[in-house]
């Protein structure tokens, strides 16, 4: 029986637990929703492993499972499982996430692959998988292989409208897609500094603008404290993140 790697966390701390687990594992944690006030309750995993058990961009080892966010998409909840059952040939497991509605579904796809891949070629991949599969508008925001996945909750309100879907199919094999080209828009990104940890972008202008601020401790802190923490969006979280790292230069 395969296995496959994953680390799990509690709420938004960057340290994890590495943990071996079979697929027959991961339906059974990821098809059960809890009842929490807040999606960080429940902790979060990744899907691969990381050095020293910490989660960031450098200690990122492989990806063993792909994890995909979908939260524009447009129709019903029974829309989204008709297209899932009939569209993506894979193995998967499908859940709502906590801003879920029937009306206005926000799942998130995990996928299984047939062997690890390296860490560097997961955004590639699901760049490509994005182009194949256009009828689910995937959140690129998920595609960076170190980020947290919240598991399965929602509001007392909204649990009468949590689902999850799981189906047999294919394990997915990056092999089955030509991804040169996608590692090559990745550099792109990365050297322009936009999401990466470069600002290689041989401008001047550019340089500058991906130097941090002039700004003290205490004025992020400041920031951080008056900004709305419940009830924001999630790529709103991830954009707070992406401006701290951006700040400190990753530490």
């Amino acid at each position: 029986m395969q296995t496959f790697k994953i680390s799990r966390g509690e709420k938004i701390s960057a340290n994890c637990t590495s943990k071996i687990v079979n697929w027959e594992n991961i339906i059974n944690v990821l098809s059960k929703h809890k009842i929490t006030k807040t999606k960080e309750e429940n902790g979060y995993f990744v899907g691969g492993e990381f050095n020293n058990n910490y989660r960031n961009g450098d200690n990122i080892i492989n990806r063993s499972l792909v994890t995909i966010d979908v939260d524009k998409y447009v129709g019903t909840t029974d829309d989204v499982l008709t297209e899932l059952q009939y569209t993506l040939p894979y193995k998967l497991l499908a859940y709502s996430t906590y801003r879920n509605t029937n009306n206005k579904p926000r799942f998130r796809i995990v996928i299984p692959l047939s062997s690890p891949i390296p860490a560097q070629d997961y955004e590639s991949l699901c760049r490509a998988l994005a182009d194949e599969f256009k009828e689910f508008p995937f959140d690129p925001c998920a595609f960076k292989p170190e980020l947290a996945m919240y598991m399965p909750c929602t509001s007392a309100d909204y649990f009468s409208e949590a689902f999850t879907f799981n189906k047999n199919g294919d394990l997915l094999d990056i092999n089955d897609f030509d991804i040169e080209k996608y590692r090559e828009d990745v550099v792109v990104n990365k050297g322009n500094g936009e999401g990466g940890e470069g600002g290689e972008g041989g401008d001047l202008e550019d340089y500058l603008n991906y130097q941090p601020l002039d700004v003290t401790d205490e004025e992020v802190n400041n920031s951080l404290q008056l900004y709305k923490a419940e009830g924001i969006e999630y790529e709103d979280w991830v954009n707070v993140g992406r401006a701290l790292y951006h700040q400190y230069e990753g530490d």
